[in-house]
């Protein structure tokens, strides 16, 4: 029973820690702040919380939920400029390791590659690719990983989807008049 235990354990911990990696690499913090097209900010929720859990507001209540609304507009621009940067960093990080991330997986005879990625919008924190059909390469992952040239061509195809993500992430920081190279 303790071997079995303190095998339970090791594994528990060996997955902490190879999870806390991905976290920390694709963790944002503005980011998880601000609206998007999927779900409200966690502003408007905090304001929202009376109306869903039907607690009766009063005059001072009301107020101060104003005051936090007013500040919140007023600071929206900058912290949707922050979470905009903060995606095309985690961004940018994930294309530096896209090495070590790496996966091969095999679907309905087609051959796909992913990584790790982040993109605000979305909860899954990778981006997949199409590469070829299994009719051209075979169907074992273990054989295409271990090839070089697949590799290689798996891994352009996986930048190239990233690039047009960082690249429509800059124009929407150039259209919000920051210069990013300041």
């Amino acid at each position: 029973m303790e071997k079995w235990y303190f095998l339970y354990i090791f594994v528990l911990k060996l997955k902490r820690i190879t999870m806390s990696k991905y976290n920390r690499l694709t963790q944002a913090v503005f980011s998880d702040i601000v609206k998007t097209d999927n779900r409200l900010s966690l502003y408007e929720r905090f304001l929202n919380v009376d109306t869903a859990l039907e607690i009766t507001t009063d005059e001072l209540l009301d107020e101060f939920k104003d005051q936090y609304q007013h500040v919140t507009n007023v600071l929206r621009k900058d912290l949707n400029a922050l979470a905009k940067m903060e995606e095309v960093i985690i961004q940018m990080r994930c294309k530096k390791l896209i090495s070590e991330n790496m996966k091969i997986s095999i679907g309905r005879g087609y051959i796909y590659a992913r990584t790790l990625f982040y993109r605000g919008e979305r909860d899954v924190k990778d981006i997949r690719v199409l590469v070829d059909s299994t009719k051209d390469w075979g169907d074992d992952p273990k054989k295409l990983i271990g090839d070089p040239f697949f590799m290689n061509i798996a891994k352009r195809m996986l930048i190239d989807a990233m690039d047009k993500h960082i690249d429509a992430n800059l124009k929407v920081l150039h259209k919000t008049c920051l210069d990013v190279n300041a």
